[in-house]
């Protein structure tokens, strides 16, 4: 019965209250009510059923999504065949409202298995779409004239390795939610990355992207914050929403990119020396460097500082490449993870910034 009706059978009966004077007329209304009150409760017993079915395909909807994360429903299933079971049984409303609030509770009870599998799920379907945006939409490097995916941050190389440590370190239903909540963000700033792709806005110019961003991480709009977009090779400096620099830069190689995601400075420091991580003979090793402007914007290493043995910065930068300035054992792929800039660059940016700066990549 719709509960429109019910209002208004309600007020009538209500009016017809008020107006009652004679004995007669109190009896015709119980006997009125009493025939609304089995009509409702035929009702009820036509609509219930119904109710109850939703409920159970709500509930093995949620079960096949554990499936889908790789989870074993078994236990889950035998809930659903009892309460699937209890549900064809029910005789009365006090039957359909009890099954009901069984299957509830059920559902209910898979909330800590869906959370961990939906945040373990995610990181790999987000590497599975960086992989394959990717392939549709190769760089061709003229140098060694190879194709190189652009969004490898997006990848188990970049951002998807950090989320699967984030996941290793949960323990709590807060902690899966919190490794969940950030898959949701990187799923965003992928989107983001994939929209700038195809903008033809200049680099020193806003870009609707920033602005999408903007109003994702409401933070952004107050202060100073260092956009970095990846596919553009680009840093945009914005104050309070309003942009006052830009500056090519390269970002990490493929095998080892840029973190994508919102950040915050861990260290300052000015100057400093870099030291490998890596043993002499990896491909990946570098000698001990001075570095004069550093910012780190991600634990392991990942700095924004100046490479001043590098002259070409910008498009193109994080793959292998000839460097004009003629060092190309060092200055001729992309960063190990760092976004580089040109010293003078790198000297206004850290003069420019403190500790409340906000770093966006994507």
């Amino acid at each position: 019965m719709h509960s429109w009706f019910c209002s208004a059978q309600y007020q009538s009966d209500l009016d017809t209250l008020n107006s009652i004077t004679t004995p007669a007329d109190f009896s015709n209304l119980s006997s009125l009510i009493d025939a609304q009150y089995q009509m409702a409760v035929v009702n009820s017993l036509q609509t219930l059923p119904y109710v109850g079915n939703a409920k159970l395909k709500e509930f093995q909807n949620q079960i096949d999504l554990l499936k889908t994360y790789g989870l074993n429903i078994s236990a889950y299933q035998k809930l659903y065949n009892a309460d699937a079971q209890a549900m064809r049984g029910a005789t009365t409303i006090n039957d359909y409202l009890t099954v009901a609030q069984k299957i509830d509770a059920d559902v209910a009870s898979m909330n800590n298995d869906m959370t961990q599998g939906a945040a373990s799920y995610l990181i790999s379907e987000l590497d599975r779409e960086a992989n394959a945006w990717g392939q549709a939409h190769l760089y061709h490097d003229k140098s060694d004239g190879k194709n190189y995916i652009l969004d490898s941050g997006y990848t188990m190389n970049g951002i998807g390795y950090w989320l699967q440590q984030e996941l290793g370190w949960a323990s709590y239903s807060g902690d899966y939610q919190s490794v969940l909540n950030d898959e949701k963000d990187q799923f965003f700033n992928f989107s983001m990355m994939q929209q700038d792709y195809s903008d033809p806005t200049p680099y020193n110019q806003v870009h609707a992207t920033d602005l999408q961003m903007f109003q994702h991480y409401p933070s952004l709009q107050h202060g100073k914050v260092l956009m970095v977009s990846m596919v553009e090779q680009v840093m945009r400096v914005y104050q309070d929403g309003q942009l006052i620099r830009a500056f090519y830069v390269t970002t990490g190689r493929v095998e080892l990119p840029s973190l994508p995601g919102y950040w915050t400075p861990l260290d300052r420091k000015s100057p400093t020396q870099f030291t490998s991580t890596e043993p002499p003979g990896s491909p990946y090793w570098y000698p001990p460097t001075p570095i004069h402007y550093a910012i780190l914007y991600h634990s392991d290493g990942y700095f924004v500082h100046d490479a001043w043995w590098r002259v070409n910065f910008g498009p193109g930068t994080q793959f292998p490449h000839y460097d004009t300035g003629g060092d190309e054992s060092f200055a001729g792929n992309g960063s190990h993870g760092c976004i580089n800039m040109q010293e003078n660059d790198a000297a206004w940016v850290y003069a420019n910034t403190d500790w409340n700066t906000q770093i966006m990549v994507y």
